[in-house]
């Protein structure tokens, strides 16, 4: 989800939306805060840069192809949500999600 709401700003209204339903009427001003405060955060967990490419994921087994895309975008989410920091973390991420067949 946040990497949605960095790269696309439906996903942000998305988000603002629901806040909105659970916690009653946010102002404009309060939504533009939450937005910005949001992105500084993603921002903040993606300084370091991807985790892994592909030649990580050629490495560990993984045929090239369509799939990478959405492999690293997971690693690319878990990053920017905060619950993976290093190549290791990322590698079990992938390996979790999308067994080598």
């Amino acid at each position: 989800m946040i990497y949605a709401l960095n790269h696309a700003q439906d996903a942000a209204e998305v988000v603002l939306f629901v806040a909105d339903q659970a916690y009653g009427r946010i102002s404009g001003d309060h939504q533009l805060g939450l937005l910005d405060s949001w992105k500084k955060a993603a921002q903040r967990r993606w300084r370091g840069g991807a985790l892994i490419t592909g030649r990580e994921l050629i490495a560990a087994g993984y045929l090239p192809g369509e799939r990478f895309k959405e492999m690293l975008r997971a690693v690319e989410d878990a990053q920017l949500e905060g619950t993976i920091a290093s190549e290791k973390e990322a590698m079990r991420v992938v390996r979790e999600r999308f067994p080598v067949v």
